[in-house]
This record gives structure tokens, C-alpha cells and sequence, in this order.
């Protein structure tokens, strides 16, 4: 189960006015801290404006009158942000209100976050709710599905193609071909747009004994596609962090939610730190938070100080030919890999990967027999699949790290064979 955490950007959940520089730098603290712990992702809301005199509910939850005097940090700014003070948890937006702005405008927005951030956001967009608020940024709220759809699918073409109607929109995302896209709300339209033109699903607000016929109407409109609804992610959000329990994921994980998103007491700031910690500590709600111990382990690992040396006397011997010149310092883990190994969304069949390779290149033995040898006894990966990554890691990184792969391999394959 991913498990997100809502930074609070939308203060509605303070009783007390912040300071803006307190508030924004709460977020941050709130995403280094949801890093750290090994959370997911790291989630903002979408208001631009708010009536003073309110008629409009909230569509989810309680239902209740939004209080117009609180702060509403721009989700892009604050992502921007964190951005540069993270580097492993997903940045989501959950959710951009679509016909608030120019299509092309939040194609550049979420484009840059993407770059900012080497690959990390998550995008959930909405159709909005708030008649007032459309009325403030002069957006037709009658059209606004409609209009939801037309830029979703212009935001589709920006981020593969980076050209829209004769109109180059670059940088295209780091993610390919664009990054995971939500939909959220909880009516027809909103599921069908899921089905028809994104990569999940995010109902708002909704127990486990509510979800049952939603998901049932979800796979309906699947099979009206032909999409497999297996292909289709499900998350709910808006859970308060003190009913989050290994009882209540079991729940959602049984009914198909791969992830949840957790709100925290963020006008408390100090209890909103105390509730992450103590959500960290239900099993299921975080992952390994780090790199792989051959990218986060500072203690040097006892290697032989000539080894790169003999390979290259090797690579001379096989091959007939000095091994080709290359600058090591440009394999190393942090500049190739920890990029990749950052992006949230990776299985634990490509970490693994990821993880064997980095310890490759950087010479890292004993980390590299260390994740051989749990894919090996978890079943991750079988002993003729991790052969496969040694021949491409030859193939592609020099004979000489294909060669130490797989005599790092023989032992791990040797030391497992060996009864007791």
C-alpha cells in the first residue's frame, strides 16, 4: 500500500491564522520529515479563491461551508519547493482544478515541477465544485467536464510530444511518456474520465463499506472500453491519520486501493509531527525510505584497492583490447542511478534491479551479494533472471562489471545451496 500525506497547503484544517512563511515552511518540514519516515508521496490541494459568504458545501467528507479566511498556498509554488529540498518521496497534486487555468499553463507548471524534482510528480486533476470560485478566475462552470476532458488530453499531447496545435510546449516531462495521472471525485464522469484517460482513479473521502459499489461501477465502465481494470490504480484520500490502521489497509488493500491519502493535524504543528511518526509505526504505511545501502552507507566497504586495475587486465586478456576510456566518476551512483531509484512508482523488481547495478558500477561487493541474495530467497527474481541483468550490465557497462556480477553471483548462488 503507497501511503501519501497531504502537506496541508489548503489551510483549512488551522484554527488559529499562520504566518505565510510559517505556513509554507511547515509544508516543506512536513515533506522532509514524510521523506525521512519513508512515506510515498507528499500531497497539495487546488484553491485559488474563496466566497466570503459561502452557499456551496464541500462535495466530500462532512459536507460542511468552506472558511474563506485561511491561507491557500499555490500547490505549483509549494511543490517547486519541496522539490528542492526532497529527493526520493512523489510530489502529487491532489487535485488541480483543470479549467482554472490554461491548459498549456499547467503542462509548463507540471513540467517544470517534473524536471525540478528528476521525475518524481504525481498528477491528479479534477473538474472542481466551487460555482464562486469559477465565477473569481472567469471559467464557465456549467462546461467545466467538458472542459476538464478537452485539457486533460492536451496535457497528454504537451507531455509526450511537447507540441500542441503547432505550438512547441517544452521541456517535455522527465517521465515517460508523462507522469502518473489521477482522477479524482466521486461521479460518473469523473470515474469515466479515469477509465478513458488516465493511470488511476482517486476517490475522495470514502470508507471501505462505501467503496464496494463504486469499484463495481469502475470495472463496468473498464469493460465498455476494453480496458483491463487491473491496469487502473485506485486510491482514496482524505483519511484522517488517527483511524489509519493495519486493520483499516487490509480493508482497502482487499477492495484493490493502492494507496491512501493521510491529513495530518497540520494546525498543531508540533502534534502534526508527533502523528506522522506515530503513522510510520502502523505496518504497511512506509517503505524502505532510503537508497540502497550501496547509495546511503557512508562506513567503507573492505574492497581490494587494485580491483578496477585487474578488471581492465581481464577486459585486455578477453577481449585483445585495452578496455575503453571512461570517466568513472561519471557511473557513479548518485549522478545514473540515484535519479532513477528516486522516482516513486518503481516495483520491487526494478529496486532490486536498480540496487545490484548501482553496487556494480560503484565495485561494492558485499552490498551487491547482499541484494543478489535477497531477491534470490524472496523469490523476486529467479536465478536465470539475474544472470539476464549481468549479461546486460556487461553489454552495456564493460566486460569487466558483467564478469565481477556474476562471480558475486556464483557465490550467492553457492552459499544458498548450502544446507542449514
Amino acid at each position: 500500500m503507497n501511503v501519501g500525506i497531504a502537506l496541508g497547503n489548503l489551510g483549512f484544517a488551522m484554527a488559529n491564522p499562520m504566518a505565510p512563511e510559517d505556513h509554507a515552511e511547515l509544508c516543506c518540514r512536513l515533506a522532509e520529515e514524510a521523506e525521512r519516515l519513508g512515506f510515498h508521496s507528499v500531497w497539495v490541494g487546488d484553491h485559488v479563491a474563496l466566497p466570503l459568504e459561502p452557499t456551496t458545501p464541500y462535495p466530500y467528507g462532512t459536507g460542511a461551508l468552506l472558511n474563506a479566511r485561511v491561507s491557500l498556498l499555490d500547490p505549483f509554488a509549494i511543490h517547486a519547493a519541496v522539490a528542492g529540498r526532497t529527493s526520493r518521496v512523489g510530489l502529487g497534486f491532489g487535485v488541480v482544478v483543470l479549467p482554472y487555468r490554461p491548459a498549456l499553463v499547467t503542462a509548463k507548471l507540471v513540467a517544470t515541477i517534473d524536471a525540478l524534482s528528476r521525475g518524481r510528480v504525481i498528477l491528479g486533476v479534477g473538474a472542481g465544485w466551487l460555482p464562486e470560485e469559477f465565477a473569481a478566475v472567469d471559467v464557465d462552470f456549467a462546461t467545466r467536464a467538458s472542459t476538464t476532458d478537452a485539457y486533460l488530453r492536451c496535457l497528454l499531447r504537451a507531455f509526450e510530444d511537447g507540441v500542441v496545435d503547432g505550438m512547441t510546449v517544452l521541456p517535455t516531462t522527465v517521465q515517460r511518456p508523462h507522469p502518473p495521472i489521477w482522477v479524482g471525485g466521486n461521479g460518473p464522469k469523473a470515474m469515466r474520465r479515469a477509465v478513458e484517460l488516465a493511470d488511476g482513479w482517486d476517490a475522495p473521502y470514502v470508507d471501505p463499506g462505501q467503496l464496494g459499489p463504486s469499484i463495481a461501477t469502475l470495472h463496468s465502465l473498464c469493460n465498455e472500453v476494453d480496458r483491463d481494470p487491473t491496469t487502473l490504480g485506485l486510491s482514496v484520500r482524505g483519511i484522517m491519520f488517527d483511524v489509519v490502521d493495519a486493520d483499516l489497509l487490509a480493508n482497502y488493500e482487499h477492495l484493490g486501493v493502492t494507496e491512501i491519502g493521510v491529513m495530518l493535524p497540520v494546525g498543531d504543528p508540533p502534534r502534526a509531527f508527533d502523528a506522522l511518526a506515530e503513522l510510520a509505526t502502523v505496518d504497511g504505511t512506509t517503505r524502505d525510505s532510503g537508497r540502497p545501502p550501496s547509495m546511503t552507507d557512508d562506513a567503507p566497504v573492505d574492497l581490494p584497492a587494485d580491483r578496477h586495475e585487474r578488471a581492465d587486465v581481464m577486459f585486455q586478456r578477453v577481449m585483445g583490447t585495452a578496455p575503453p576510456a571512461q570517466a568513472r566518476e561519471s557511473l557513479t551512483h548518485d549522478h545514473v542511478f540515484g535519479d532513477l531509484w528516486s522516482r516513486p512508482n518503481l516495483d520491487i523488481r526494478t529496486r532490486r534491479v536498480v540496487s545490484m547495478v548501482c553496487a556494480a558500477m560503484v565495485g561494492a561487493d558485499l552490498p551487491l551479494r547482499s541484494h543478489l541474495a535477497a531477491a534470490l530467497r524472496t523469490g523476486d527474481m529467479t536465478i536465470d533472471e539475474l544472470r539476464e541483468v549481468g549479461l546486460q550490465l556487461g553489454h552495456y557497462g564493460g566486460f569487466p562489471l558483467g564478469v565481477n556480477f556474476a562471480i558475486a553471483l556464483q557465490a550467492v548462488e553457492g552459499s544458498l545451496e548450502q544446507p542449514g
